[in-house]
């Protein structure tokens, strides 16, 4: 998925970690857009270490909790598609702090293309994640001290009141927006430091009022991409791919969390294949199969290698294939199809180390200083 808007707020010191899931589920509770109902946290309250997950239609929320030696963590991810546009949504906030310290909220919002076949909107502004609403709101978290910083001339308030309600909506968690009243200049500004950017954005009373929106979006577009790739650059002490990794979700009759299989080109193009038979998304297979709309996405994709058997079992079941029809051994000796004039894996050589990886398409050993898988010629992306 593209990260289309990716920004930090800090956390108070003093932050109780219930009391911030507490608010998570008051935000879930109470939205106007999803009814997840009664969210029941009670073991994610109760526990310093947990994962749960709700849904609501073609929503899904996730929830985790964990506590250790590096410090307290909570976060929350909510996966929705967007039919209209084509999109498919992913909101992710993830909090890291230590006791007695200002810990931090890492916002992400991320999007795909929904369906692969059809035309998506990607001209669509993003609406600012209402929970980075709530955070500041409820002096949970302020923004950082290197945000930028808009300014609207009181000239511009006057003339376009309807694009000022807008700059504040959008912008409000990641900017600081302040008015210049002195100033009759019909214009607003935008500064951020951190990227070396110094905008002025005017409105042409020419323009046609759809040309006039565009320009406030553009202004919108433009700061989320600085902000975003300001971020990037940025280590966090905490991911929520590294959470789900300390916090697996248990399913009900899941016994062997350690029996894996790694996943090859056949098997994610079988599955592709069989949900676009039922003409189902990746997000329907994704709830039937009691997992995530990303999960599903990396699997088809081969951006994940090892996956559990029992996942692929209940991605089976959801696509009515017959048991064993996606699970394959570990790592097969002979792939299942060799491009011509590839010859077949030469032995292992001495003196080289195999890489800690397998081939995406076969799922082979990799050695170090592999360019090309040696048993199918499939290249190793760096």
């Amino acid at each position: 998925m593209y990260p289309i808007l990716s920004f930090p707020l800090i956390a108070k010191a003093d932050l109780d970690i219930g009391d911030l899931l507490a608010l998570f589920r008051n935000w879930a509770e109470r939205s106007e857009h999803y009814d997840f109902g009664d969210t029941q946290m009670e073991s994610l309250l109760g526990s310093p270490c947990c994962r749960e997950r709700f849904s609501a239609g073609k929503a899904s929320l996730e929830l985790i909790r964990h506590t250790d030696g590096t410090g307290s963590y909570a976060a929350l991810t909510l996966e929705k598609p967007d039919e209209t546009a084509n999109l498919f949504w992913r909101l992710q906030c993830v909090y890291a702090g230590r006791e007695k310290e200002e810990g931090t909220f890492y916002i992400d919002l991320l999007r795909c293309v929904y369906d692969a076949g059809q035309p998506a909107d990607l001209t669509l502004i993003p609406k600012m994640p209402v929970i980075a609403k709530r955070l500041l709101e409820s002096k949970t978290a302020r923004r950082a001290g290197d945000s930028p910083v808009v300014t609207i001339h009181a000239g511009f308030q006057r003339k376009y009141p309807d694009f000022c309600r807008k700059l504040r909506a959008n912008l409000f968690p990641i900017a600081a927006v302040r008015v210049m009243e002195e100033s009759d200049a019909e214009e607003f500004d935008i500064a951020y430091p951190m990227a070396e950017l110094d905008w002025t954005y005017t409105i042409d009373d020419t323009d046609s009022a759809e040309d006039q929106e565009i320009t406030i979006n553009d202004a919108i577009l433009e700061l989320y991409r600085a902000v975003t790739e300001v971020q990037s650059g940025r280590e966090r002490p905490m991911t929520w791919e590294k959470l789900c990794q300390l916090e697996p979700l248990s399913q009900p009759g899941e016994a062997d969390q350690g029996d894996y299989c790694y996943m090859t080109q056949a098997m994610a193009d079988r599955m592709r294949e069989a949900r676009r038979r039922q003409g189902i998304s990746q997000m329907e297979l994704a709830r039937r199969a009691r997992t995530t709309g990303l999960m599903i996405s990396r699997l088809e994709t081969i951006r994940i290698q090892r996956v559990q058997r029992a996942l692929l079992s209940r991605i089976e079941q959801a696509l009515s294939l017959p048991a064993g029809a996606l699970t394959i051994p570990q790592a097969p000796e002979v792939p299942e199809a060799r491009p011509a004039g590839v010859h077949p894996a030469p032995p292992p050589r001495e003196g080289v180390q195999e890489k800690a990886g397998y081939c995406r398409r076969c799922g082979q050993h990799l050695y170090e200083d592999s360019r090309f898988c040696s048993a199918c010629g499939t290249q190793v992306l760096p």
